[in-house]
């Protein structure tokens, strides 16, 4: 700007000659005369001293007169904005939620005769509405499309896996059989049994007597059956041997008047025995009054006297006479002696009915003369009086029995 337009532009401002400039605290910029802003940053700044106010022209005699305040504008153009955007937005989720659902609920076949096409956009070209009162007054129902029948995978078979063995039975080389008899409280010893314990021997097991064991003679002296189970645990087999008649108590009867004294004690700790064998699965041998004790321990009774119930004389059971029984086809004694075998008889009591589980293996007449059961096995005569290699047989298979226990 020259010398004259500064002086054009003093006349014009009425800037006297003498004026000193004023420069901004802020940004430095030169003030013009009269301005109480900063035209450069719009900071404030007090006019010179003894300036007149009525010298500022009139643009210039508000604060900030060169940039006027900012219009305030009304926030409720944008409020209304935000909120038809919102509603805008709702509306359409709502408008593509009920597309969806029409679809989803059209769209199966025979719903309100409506189907997808194969694109995917709508009715299928053909496809006509299904019938209703209003279109079919005569209640038909209009052909439907069979579908297209899939080709089917032919199933390739699975092999059928081999069946699982059973478990190896536990051999036992040299197996313990105890073996019961008759304690006499007169004498206060047990009654010998030589003659089992000598059969027993011979086919290669150990006898376990009375003598042989505290626990077993206290059950048999006492009755007290509480170390039962801890026998049959310990033990390979049990043989239970002769004696008297058996109480018929034990097997619901009235005692019959020839039935002899019984020994209560002996019925009651062998039965509890015979059940302890049982249940942990071992061989059990019944000879004679064993025989009879078995099929009472498991549910079967007794004839109490053969020849007043079965009519038949004293002599062909009882007194140690011979006679020849019947062996059933298929049972153990078949395999050992086949079909008939002479036995030493004494007894005057026989089965009645046969416990459950159990089968004649052997007879005389009415007369039951041997029974088994899996490993449960019983005869009615002395096997050590047998001829030949008749006791040896009966043992050796016994002991056979015992010397497999099944693997559990």
């Amino acid at each position: 700007m020259s010398n004259n337009d500064n002086e054009l532009y003093r006349d014009l401002w009425n800037t006297p000659a003498d004026y000193q400039p004023v420069y901004c605290e802020k940004c430095g910029a030169k003030m013009e005369y009269g301005c109480e802003f900063c035209t450069a940053c719009g900071h404030y700044i007090a006019t010179p001293a003894g300036v007149a106010a009525a010298a500022i022209p009139p643009i210039m005699a508000t604060p900030n007169a060169a940039y006027p305040p900012p219009i305030k504008k009304s926030p409720l153009p944008l409020i209304i904005s935000i909120v038809a955007g919102v509603l805008l937005i709702f509306g359409i989720g709502i408008a593509v939620f009920f597309m969806m659902s029409r679809s989803n609920d059209s769209g199966v076949p025979g719903d309100d005769g409506y189907q997808i096409s194969s694109d995917g956009r709508g009715p299928s070209s053909g496809d006509t509405q299904a019938p209703t009162p209003d279109n079919n007054p005569d209640n038909t129902t209009p052909p439907q499309d069979s579908p297209t029948p899939q080709p089917t995978q032919p199933s390739t078979p699975q092999p059928t896996p081999p069946p699982t063995p059973p478990p190896t039975p536990i051999y036992i080389e040299n197996p313990k059989i105890i073996i019961t008899t008759r304690y006499n409280p007169s004498t206060g010893v047990f009654n010998a049994q030589d003659e089992h314990a000598a059969s027993v021997r011979a086919v290669g097991a150990t006898p376990v007597l009375p003598a042989d064991d505290r626990m077993l003679a206290d059950i048999l002296r006492t009755g007290d059956t509480t170390n039962a189970a801890a026998i049959a645990e310990l033990y390979d087999g049990l043989i239970l041997t002769g004696g008297g008649d058996i109480s018929a108590r034990f097997f619901n009867q009235s005692p019959h008047p020839a039935s002899g004294t019984p020994d209560e004690i002996r019925d009651t700790a062998e039965l509890a025995l015979c059940r302890a064998f049982v249940d942990a699965g071992k061989p059990i041998l019944g000879i004679n009054r064993g025989m009879q004790l078995l099929n009472v321990a498991m549910g079967g009774d007794l004839i109490q006297d053969i020849p007043d119930i079965l009519g038949l004389p004293e002599s062909t059971h009882s007194g140690n006479v011979t006679h020849t029984i019947q062996i059933e086809r298929g049972s153990w004694l078949y395999d050992l002696f086949g079909s008939s075998v002479l036995t030493y008889s004494a007894h005057h009591q026989s089965i009645g009915i046969l416990a459950p589980g159990f089968t004649i293996a052997a007879y005389t007449g009415p007369v039951i003369e041997a029974i088994e059961n899996g490993n449960l096995l019983g005869i009615q005569f002395n096997p050590e009086r047998l001829e030949g290699t008749g006791s040896y047989l009966v043992f050796s298979d016994f002991i056979t029995r015992c010397s497999y226990v099944p693997a559990r």
